[in-house]
């Protein structure tokens, strides 16, 4: 029983982090393409 509990848990912590990881590429690709150098070089 419990296994199957922690189990759940760190599958669905691995499901957060790798939306999050997404948002995160998500953004710097946003930076890296946008026109505002000041940005990058900040």
């Amino acid at each position: 029983m419990e296994e199957k509990k922690l189990k759940a848990i760190l599958e669905k912590k691995i499901t957060l982090l790798g939306e999050l990881e997404g948002q995160i590429k998500r953004q710097i690709k946003a930076i890296e393409e946008s026109d505002e150098p000041a940005l990058i070089q900040a």
